[in-house]
């Protein structure tokens, strides 16, 4: 008896994945998996892997496990009217009666990755400069009031 209920346990499995997927539908088989042993835990039964590979060989035979793609829909798009320049620009605000100086934008070199991460580098560099400056500098004013002190005591225990 032992073993036919092993047997079966790949059909009770492929049952309970039927059930699901009545109520639900799933994008991809992760999520199947995990509903199904969501399930299983709530029901407390045990399976292996290879039971669930059954149950899903079993069922995948006539009942797809996952929702089909969505169909793609083909939107047209007109395509963006061609720019206008500086001087139609002004000319038609010139038409509308708007006053218009049109200024030309100087040229700008455009940053490539490697000189944004060369501008990184040279800001984190000059911030860890900083950091070792204001630490030299904290250690000196230590050293110094240490000296102090250290004269302090001297002074204290020399006989006068």
């Amino acid at each position: 008896m032992l073993p036919q209920i092993i047997e079966s346990r790949g059909r009770l499995v492929a049952r309970i994945v039927r059930e699901i997927l009545r109520t639900e539908s799933f994008d991809c088989l992760a999520d199947l998996v995990e509903a199904l042993k969501t399930r299983l835990g709530i029901m407390k039964i045990q399976v292996s892997n290879d039971d669930m590979s059954e149950a899903f060989a079993l069922i995948e035979t006539n009942t797809p496990l996952l929702r089909p793609p969505p169909r793609k829909v083909v939107r047209r798009v007109d395509p963006p009217p061609e720019p206008i320049g500086p001087e139609e620009a002004a000319a038609i605000l010139t038409r509308l009666g708007i006053a218009v100086s049109v200024k030309a934008m100087p040229r700008v070199r455009e940053l490539t990755p490697d000189a944004i991460r060369r501008r990184q580098f040279e800001a984190d560099r000059r911030t860890a400069y900083q950091l070792v400056e204001q630490e030299m500098l904290d250690t000196a004013q230590r050293c110094d009031r240490l000296e102090r002190r250290l004269r302090l005591v001297k002074s204290d225990r020399e006989p006068r």
